[in-house]
């Protein structure tokens, strides 16, 4: 990703500098906007342990949406609320779970 448009200088954004390369690339791929990510779960069963589950929460109409992978899940939160995710994933330090 760049920070910067190659043609028009112009300050770059995620979606030219990322999500068109992958999503003409990767057939899978979904983008949910206007989501807010409560947390990640895992299963405890060992034979699923790469199944995860991502819990989130319409910013239109405050309906939850449960959306499971297998592989990958990328999560853009930015740095003030990614913190908030991992500790209601029971990720990050003891003291604070």
């Amino acid at each position: 990703p760049v920070s910067e448009h190659p043609v028009t200088a112009c300050r770059s954004y995620a979606g030219l500098g990322y999500y068109t390369a992958v999503n003409t690339a990767r057939a899978n791929y979904d983008l949910l906007v206007r989501y807010q990510v409560i947390r990640v779960t895992y299963p405890n069963s060992l034979e699923l342990y790469r199944l995860l589950r991502v819990e989130a929460r319409s910013l239109v109409n405050g309906r939850l949406f449960n959306a499971t992978a297998r592989a990958e899940v990328i999560i853009s939160a930015g740095a003030l609320y990614m913190s908030t995710i991992l500790q209601r994933s029971s990720i990050g330090l003891a003291s604070f779970l």
